[in-house]
């Protein structure tokens, strides 16, 4: 009788310890899970934010680039009043002109030799990083992650292109 209650008593030990030990490794489970989940969600914020501040710094070329054209439009545009003639105007704003022109189109041109040298892609798209003189900074970069997939430096001039 003695030892039925001692191995009843053993058994019931025993089977607390093992409820004890499931329970601590299902709890430490569950918040493995929750850390991991939490990393997730914190990639992709990261990555989301990324991506967000590409497409801002896009916006504000683009706003720039629309600011500088509209800049061009008005240059040379003077406000005449009722009843006075209009003056022809000078051909340093023509030189401003042609100089503002020369900009865009070499800009225009470091694109088109970078796509050309990196071949038609639709999953890619092009921006001008820095620019010095007649020498462009250009990186591809992915459209899903706009992730940098490459660099290159153009001298419009020689009509050069180098990876970086």
């Amino acid at each position: 009788m003695v030892n039925k209650k001692i191995v009843i008593i053993c058994s019931v030990i025993t089977l607390v310890i093992v409820v004890l030990i499931v329970g601590w490794q299902i709890k430490k489970f569950k918040e493995t899970s929750y850390a991991s989940e939490e990393e997730k969600q914190s990639m992709s914020q990261n990555q989301n934010s990324a991506q967000n501040e590409n497409l801002i710094e896009q916006n504000k070329s683009n706003t720039e680039n629309t600011i500088d054209e509209t800049q061009n439009q008005v240059i040379g545009a003077e406000e005449t009043k009722p009843g006075e003639k209009e003056e022809e105007i000078p051909e340093k704003q023509d030189n401003k002109n042609d100089k503002d022109i020369n900009k865009k189109n070499s800009k225009e041109q470091a694109l088109k030799l970078v796509e050309k040298e990196w071949g038609e892609d639709d999953t890619v798209y092009f921006t001008v990083d820095n620019q010095s003189k007649n020498i462009y900074n250009i990186s591809v970069r992915s459209k899903d992650t706009t992730e940098t997939l490459a660099e290159y430096e153009v001298n419009v001039d020689e009509e050069t292109v180098i990876i970086k």
